[in-house]
Order: structure tokens, then sequence, then C-alpha cells
């Protein structure tokens, strides 16, 4: 009576806590990594000003996301300033949102906040985020390189 091979049966089963341990190991040696060594993004090119909005069109507290140069970004209206900061996550290049109450912007991925310039306030983003020139003109709101 032939009962079948049992080191096949343990083999697999090595063979799996092998792939799992190898996947583990590298989970957990993938964010030092990133953080050594961020990817690193195309610098934007200089470029001319875009028009983004009416100065009517965002109220006080709020942010309005457009493009530049294929790149997310936010026009943030906090008072009488108006700023554009890129709107992903140097950390781990989530989407960043405007958080409205406490005037900030949030990576939902990791918790990364940043302030209306760009600069880190909370985090692991290991620098600030990419900002443009705003320029208002003729009741237009331009942003631009």
């Amino acid at each position: 009576m032939s009962r079948g091979n049992p080191d096949n049966k343990h083999g697999s089963i090595d063979y799996l806590l092998g792939i799992t341990i190898l996947m583990l190991i590298g989970g957990l040696l993938y964010p030092p990594v990133q953080l050594l060594w961020p990817q690193r993004h195309l610098p934007l090119a200089s470029s001319a000003l875009i028009p983004v909005a009416d100065e009517a069109g965002i109220r006080p507290g709020s942010a309005l996301p457009f493009v530049y140069q294929e790149n997310p970004f936010l026009l943030i209206n906090v008072g009488r300033t108006r700023h554009a900061v890129s709107a992903i996550c140097t950390y781990r290049e989530s989407i960043l949102r405007w958080d409205e109450d406490r005037q900030v912007l949030v990576c939902p991925a990791h918790g990364c906040t940043f302030d209306v310039r760009g600069n880190v306030l909370h985090g692991l983003a290991p620098r600030p985020l990419p900002t443009l020139n705003v320029v208002l003109s003729g009741g237009r709101i331009y942003a631009g390189g």
C-alpha cells in the first residue's frame, strides 16, 4: 500500500514558509531604504505662469486642485495670501488632501502634514513640497515656476 511521498508535503510548506519570510524581510527593509534613498523626481522646469482661477473663485481657507506640467498641485487661499504647493507627499507619493479646519495638507497614507508653504510639520516626509510662484493680475490667479 502506497501512502504518497511525505517529503513533497513538507517541501511545499517549507517553500511557502521561505517565501513568507522573504516577503517579511523585504517589508521590514523597504521603509528604511526609502527613507535613506527616496525616489528622485525631475525638478519642474521653469516656465511661464498659467491661469489657475478667478480671484473670486477660491474662498478663504479653501484649496483648489490644478495641474502644472502634468503634476498635481493645490492652490490654497489662506487669509489674503495664496500659495501653490505640490499635492504629492514627498514620503510615499500619496495625493495630499487639504484639511480646512486645521489649515494643513495631510497625507492620508501615513499622516505626514505640511503647512501652506510646503514645509514638513509632522511625519517622515524627507523634504518640503515643491512650490510655485503665485501672481494676481487682472482678477485672475496665475501660478508657475
